[in-house]
Formats: C-alpha cells, sequence, structure tokens
C-alpha cells in the first residue's frame, strides 16, 4: 500500500511539475507580447497583462521548495501565494466588468476608463494585502506533501468567514456583469440576424463571453469548495492549476495574440499566414475583428479595444 501511495503522490507531482510549467510559459509570453506590442497597450489589456504576471510569479513560488531552516522564505512564500490568489478573483472580477462597462455603456466608461481601473485595482491590492497579513499572523504550513508554504488553512473562524466574504463580494459583481453582458450579446446576435443592424461578429463574440462566464464561475466554485473543505488533499493543486492553464489558454487563442505574434516572428511571411489562419474562421470574421484599423468610426474603434480579450 505504501509503494502504491508513493507512486500516486510521485505520479501527482510530476504532473503538478508539467502544468506550472506550462502556465508559466503561457504566462511569461503573454505579458512579454502584452508589454512589447503597442496594440496591447490600452487599459482593458493592462488588467490581463497584471493577470498574466500574477500566473507567471504564482506558478513559480509554488515550484520553490523551501527548507525547514529557511523560515523567514516560508512566511514570505506563505504571504505572496495567499496574496496572488486573492488577486486572480479580484482580477477576474476587474477584467468582466471592464468588459461589461466598455460594451454595454461604452461613451460612459471610455470617458473614465482609467479612474476604473486604477481605483479598482487599488481596492483590490489593498483588501488582498490586508486579509492575507492578518492570516499570516496565524502561522504557516505545508499543505499535505507539497513542498510550498501557505497561510494556515480554514481552521480559524475569521479566516473561514473572511474568505467567505471576499469571494462574495467579487462574485457577486463578477456573475451579474458574464449575466448581462451574455444577454445584451445575444439580443445583438438575434438583432444581427434579423438584419435589423450591422452584424459584428456577434456570434464569436457570443462565444468568448459563454466561455468567460463558465471559467470565472468554475474558478470561484473552486474557491468555495476549497473554502469549505470540500476539495482537499494534493488534487487541489492539479485542480487550480488546470483552471489556469484554461484562462491563460483563454486569454492567448485570440486573433490579436496571434496576429501580433506572426509580426514578432514571421516577419517576412506575416501577411501570408495571417490570411491562412483566417480562411480557417477560427477565430472569427477577420474583418470584424479589425474594424478599428479600417473604420473611422469611434464607437467601433473603443468596442475592438474592448474585444482585445
Amino acid at each position: 500500500m505504501a509503494d502504491v501511495e508513493n507512486e500516486r503522490n510521485e505520479g501527482i507531482f510530476i504532473v503538478t511539475i508539467i502544468l506550472n510549467s506550462f502556465i508559466i510559459i503561457i504566462s511569461f509570453y503573454l505579458a512579454f507580447l502584452f508589454i512589447k506590442s503597442k496594440t496591447f497597450h490600452t487599459v482593458p489589456c493592462y488588467n490581463m497583462i497584471i493577470f498574466s504576471l500574477i500566473l507567471f510569479l504564482d506558478c513559480i513560488l509554488r515550484l520553490l521548495p523551501t527548507k525547514s531552516w529557511a523560515e523567514a522564505f516560508q512566511y514570505i512564500q506563505a504571504f505572496l501565494l495567499s496574496f496572488f490568489d486573492k488577486l486572480i478573483l479580484a482580477t477576474l472580477t476587474m477584467h468582466s466588468v471592464i468588459f461589461y462597462l466598455g460594451t454595454v455603456y461604452t461613451d460612459t466608461y471610455y470617458k473614465n476608463e482609467k479612474k476604473i481601473f486604477i481605483i479598482s485595482f487599488i481596492i483590490s491590492g489593498i483588501v488582498s494585502i490586508v486579509l492575507t497579513s492578518i492570516y499570516l499572523k496565524e502561522g504557516v504550513h505545508q499543505p499535505g506533501k507539497r513542498y510550498y508554504f501557505y497561510v494556515n488553512q480554514p481552521g480559524i473562524c475569521f479566516k473561514y468567514y473572511a474568505d467567505i466574504v471576499f469571494d462574495s463580494v467579487f462574485f457577486a459583481p463578477n456573475f451579474f456583469c458574464c449575466l448581462i453582458l451574455l444577454c445584451y450579446i445575444y439580443r445583438k446576435k438575434r438583432e444581427a440576424q434579423s438584419g435589423l443592424i450591422e452584424d459584428i461578429d456577434y456570434s464569436r463574440r457570443f462565444i468568448r463571453v459563454s466561455l468567460l462566464f463558465w471559467l470565472n464561475m468554475a474558478t470561484f466554485t473552486e474557491s468555495y469548495l476549497i473554502i469549505f473543505g470540500v476539495l482537499q488533499g494534493e488534487f487541489v493543486d492539479l485542480i487550480y492549476l488546470m483552471t489556469c492553464l484554461i484562462i491563460d489558454l483563454y486569454n492567448s487563442i485570440n486573433r490579436t495574440v496571434i496576429k501580433e505574434t506572426l509580426k514578432i516572428f514571421c516577419k517576412d511571411t506575416y501577411e501570408e499566414k495571417l490570411e491562412k489562419v483566417d480562411s480557417l474562421k477560427l477565430l472569427g470574421n477577420a474583418n470584424a475583428e479589425d474594424i478599428g484599423d479600417k473604420d473611422d468610426d469611434e464607437d467601433n474603434l473603443k468596442r475592438d479595444r474592448t474585444e482585445s480579450f
């Protein structure tokens, strides 16, 4: 039995390493691409730059084994991992709110774009830091047979209820914005199919918003299950990492990212390869995606900026 248990733990360890490595590579590349390409230098994309950097640092920390004598680093590692976990949920919510406001209330949103981003990010950061600092006072531990340290789990009443309140505060606007956005784009899709309005690739937009909705709901559900103790043991890391990997793939598989990637790595054959990508029609209507480049209409340009992700 002991041998079987050891083999299982070793298998989980290997899969965890592989998932961590994939996420580190994808997150680093996305962050590099977002920073390098001027196409992504917009407020909605800044949110995704932050998200990619958070995942990148979070996964690196999870790969760093901590020696028993390095107590100071144990606390640093535990603090950062807890802080990043909180900030991931907050950033997902910020993205949903930005997507919702930029699509449904386009003019109002872009008049206050920077204010909304800065204020929401500062509030999210402060709340995450304060909560994590309070948790850290209760000490750290090594969860199960994992090799990193984390703040003490919900056995302490304050942390248990604080985690529930934190998740709920960010879950509510996330759910609301995604749901209203789904209904809004679905209505636009039906109007476009009826010929009442121009079809700006609403079918693709509806699919992406649907994926965003289910990914966000799955992430928050997973967080609640961990808090309530339903998800426990070494499999928690696997589920967590798989969720992060899917979110990373969601952010990286769109025409804008592929277009900018081709510009960097295929300078001489960029247009030819982009035409091949467009011919597959897997990423939606090329004309709708590039409407901000070809049309002077301000509303379309703003919509295209929001639609980068």
